[in-house]
């Protein structure tokens, strides 16, 4: 099956989201948080001895939760292709190395909209700044450390985002009462769906969860403790039919646990 091709932006302006790999987090401490949007920082800046060029992309919000990034990016001297895989490949590094794993950290190609008109842009900014709130990750979405809100509306040593532009189009009062507004947004977002795994990989999975050094320790659990860690991996965003066939239980009862 041929890859539908991307919608290219008049204004050279997107919607970014990148999707994890099969270990279902992208996040796993504020320390990859950190690497990340430094990595954000140092691969859109202009290189040392070009530095009267413009900047590789430009960028205007993001948010980053356990599975996923949103960023709005802007293309400089790099197009949106090069930038992301100046972006993901360096992350993919950082984590394979921190984790111990080996190849692609992210599932598929990133996801990506044009934005052709300051109704959309500010939309998307309102979306991208309420995501963290929306997904109950936060009570206000000021108090979340791993979006752009605080360089536009709080305190904080991090300047990624071309801020100035933003306020020149809107000024900050008005664009925060309108981001504070949190209205409904239509744009592209993650694919929230469970996704199926190699048996192999998702057995992996579960063995380190339980803590085992055999995967053939987890079949003698109590039904109980089976149906738990079935539980837990399925909060993990694995298959919850996989799950259930690989703990020895049944895909009836697992789902049964999951609406109590």
């Amino acid at each position: 099956m041929t890859k539908e091709p991307r919608k290219h932006s008049l204004y050279n302006m997107y919607h970014v989201v990148l999707q994890c790999q099969k270990e279902h987090f992208l996040f796993g401490d504020d320390e990859d948080c950190m690497a990340f949007l430094d990595l954000v920082d140092r691969t859109s800046q202009h290189r040392e001895e070009d530095r009267f060029v413009m900047k590789r992309y430009h960028v205007y919000a993001y948010c980053l939760v356990r599975g996923y990034a949103h960023l709005i990016v802007m293309e400089g001297s790099l197009k949106l292709a090069d930038a992301m895989k100046s972006l993901t490949v360096n992350y993919s590094s950082y984590y394979n190395n921190k984790y111990s794993k080996f190849g692609n950290v992210f599932y598929g190609r990133y996801l990506s909209e044009p934005i052709e008109s300051h109704k959309t842009f500010f939309n998307i900014f309102s979306f991208i700044h309420n995501l963290a709130k929306n997904e109950g990750l936060c009570e206000k979405s000021k108090a979340y450390r791993w979006s752009s809100w605080k360089e536009y509306f709080g305190v904080t040593d991090r300047k990624i985002c071309d801020a100035k532009t933003v306020f020149n189009l809107r000024p900050k009062k008005i664009l925060k009462a309108f981001v504070e507004e949190n209205q409904p947004v239509e744009c592209i977002d993650v694919d929230k769906r469970p996704r199926k795994m190699h048996d192999s990989a998702v057995i992996e999975i579960l063995r380190e969860m339980a803590n085992f050094k055999l995967a053939s320790s987890i079949l003698r659990m109590s039904d109980d403790r089976r149906l738990q860690l079935a539980l837990k991996a399925v909060e993990r965003g694995l298959n919850p039919y996989q799950v259930a066939r690989l703990c020895g239980i049944t895909s009836y009862s697992l789902k049964k646990a999951m609406k109590e």
